[in-house]
C-alpha cells in the first residue's frame, strides 16, 4: 500500500498531467516498431501480423494497479469492436519470464495479445519512462495517439477514439473498481 501511494506520488510529481502525451522516440504520426516480443508460447508478436486493424499496444506490470485496471477495459472495447478490426497488444514491462508466464494462469479468459519485452528492449526502442503506457496505432501501422497512465475516468474517452478509427461504436467498457491511481514511475 505505502509502495504504491509512493509510485504514485513520484509518478505525479514526474508530470503525468498529461493523459496523451509524445514518446521520446517517437511521436504521433511515425511508424510504429512492428516487432512487440513474444507471446507465452515464445512466437514472435509483431503488428504486421494483422495488417489493416487498429491496434492498441499497452505495456503494462503485475505490480501496476493502474495497468490491472486498463487491462480489462481494453479486453471489453477489443469484444466488443471485433478481433477482426481492432486488437490489444499488452507488452509486460521489466518483469521475470517466470512472472510473465504465470500471468498466464490469470489472464487466460482475455482475447488479448500478451507479449513479453525479454530485457526491455522494445520498452527502450518506444521510449517507456512510466506505465502503464498505451500507442494507438491505426491499421497502416502509424501512431495515432499516445497515452501515459490510465484512470477509469479515461474510459469513455478511450472507447470514442478507438470508435473514429474503426467506425463502430463499442460498448461502453466496465468502469474498473479501486483507487484511480494513473502511473507509475520507472527508475533505471
Amino acid at each position: 500500500m505505502i509502495r504504491n501511494l509512493l509510485c504514485a506520488a513520484a509518478a505525479l510529481a514526474a508530470g503525468l498531467a498529461s493523459l496523451s502525451a509524445q514518446a521520446e522516440n517517437f511521436r504521433i504520426g511515425d511508424r510504429a516498431p512492428d516487432y512487440l516480443g513474444q507471446d507465452y508460447a515464445g512466437n514472435p508478436v509483431r503488428l504486421s501480423d494483422a495488417p489493416g486493424k487498429v491496434t492498441v499496444v499497452t505495456f503494462w506490470a503485475t505490480w501496476c494497479a493502474p495497468c490491472l485496471q486498463e487491462l480489462p477495459v481494453l479486453e471489453s472495447i477489443q469484444e466488443s469492436v471485433g478481433k477482426d478490426r481492432f486488437r490489444v497488444i499488452g507488452v509486460n514491462f521489466q518483469e521475470s519470464r517466470a512472472t510473465f508466464n504465470d500471468t498466464n494462469k490469470s489472464l487466460s479468459k482475455f482475447q488479448m495479445t500478451f507479449s513479453y519485452d525479454a530485457g526491455g528492449a522494445i520498452a527502450k526502442q518506444f521510449g517507456i519512462n512510466s506505465i502503464p503506457h498505451m500507442y494507438i496505432v491505426d491499421g497502416q501501422g502509424r501512431i495515432v495517439d499516445i497515452h501515459v497512465g490510465y484512470g477509469p475516468e479515461m474510459a469513455d474517452a478511450l472507447g470514442r477514439e478507438i470508435d473514429k478509427l474503426v467506425g463502430e461504436r463499442p460498448a461502453p467498457p466496465p468502469k474498473p473498481l479501486g483507487p484511480t491511481s494513473t502511473a507509475y514511475e520507472i527508475r533505471h
